[in-house]
């Protein structure tokens, strides 16, 4: 039976300032009735606008054993990755950059004119089929993302020192909310908190987004249009994670038959992850 779960900002975030959209998967009900540990997995933004202290907080509170970085290498590079005290740092990437840079090639004078603003860029991005409310499952329907996903479950099978895992991308949205489906799958979640726990981006990211949609309404007057706007900045639209579920279940029967059948995890996987991440 679904378990009912309180999904809210103040139940799931880690107050680590200046590192943005902060938060847990911990204290999530799964359908056989345990619960996911707090302060095990843990999904942010990118670390590099975090103090020092900070950093040395999230290592002695939460004993970070590992921080994956889910960025792309110009991300990286535009904001390298700070140190992490006692943590191993991971560097996967999901998303299949040159098949990124061919799709925006129609766009690209666009998108390299300095005179462009920074909306009409993403009008851009939006029209050539970069931002998309298709993209999550393209990519997990991608060897890239089956690749870096497939590295994600390796790295939290193998940490056994009971440390916590973090991971992240530029915004802790996009990449990092497929893999919080992901692994909320994998520990038995039902779908309703898992999709709630993906839209809490929009309650992270409040303030920002009200901003952008302020000055986007009164020029932008396709609701669909929109939307996907809001999503390439700050936001999350609840159709880009309905459609990445409704993927694995067209094409495999479950999220988590994908999980078998596209990253390899066996039943003996399974059981461990509920077992190192879910309690009584």
């Amino acid at each position: 039976m679904a378990q009912t779960n309180t999904v809210t900002v103040e139940s799931q975030r880690i107050e680590i300032t200046g590192v943005q959209n902060a938060r847990e998967l911990g204290g999530y009900r799964t359908r056989d009735g345990t619960a996911v540990k707090r302060g095990l997995l843990l999904r942010t933004a990118q670390l590099g606008n975090a103090a020092p202290e900070e950093l040395k907080r999230l290592a002695e509170t939460y004993r970070v054993a590992h921080v994956i970085d889910m960025r792309s290498s110009m991300e990286v590079a535009a904001s390298l990755e700070p140190e992490l005290p006692s943590a191993e740092r991971h560097w996967l990437q999901i998303m299949d950059e040159q098949q990124m840079v061919r799709r925006a090639a129609p766009v690209r004078d666009v998108l390299t004119d300095p005179k462009t603003d920074q909306l009409t860029r993403l009008k851009a991005c939006i029209e050539a089929g970069v931002v998309s409310d298709r993209m999550y499952a393209e990519c997990l329907d991608s060897e890239q993302g089956q690749s870096g996903y497939r590295e994600f479950f390796r790295i939290l099978l193998n940490n056994r020192e009971g440390g916590a895992v973090l991971w992240h991308c530029t915004s802790g949205k996009d990449r990092t909310g497929i893999g919080a489906m992901l692994l909320l799958s994998a520990l038995n979640v039902d779908e309703k908190t898992i999709i709630r726990d993906y839209m809490l981006t929009n309650d992270f990211f409040a303030g920002e987004l009200a901003d952008v949609r302020s000055r986007l309404e009164p020029v932008v007057k396709d609701e669909k249009l929109l939307e996907d706007m809001l999503v390439g900045t700050r936001g999350v639209s609840e159709r880009y994670i309905t459609n990445a579920l409704t993927y694995m279940k067209e094409h495999y029967g479950s999220a988590v038959a994908y999980l078998q059948t596209k990253l390899g995890l066996t039943d003996d996987d399974l059981t461990t992850l509920r077992q190192l991440y879910t309690e009584a």
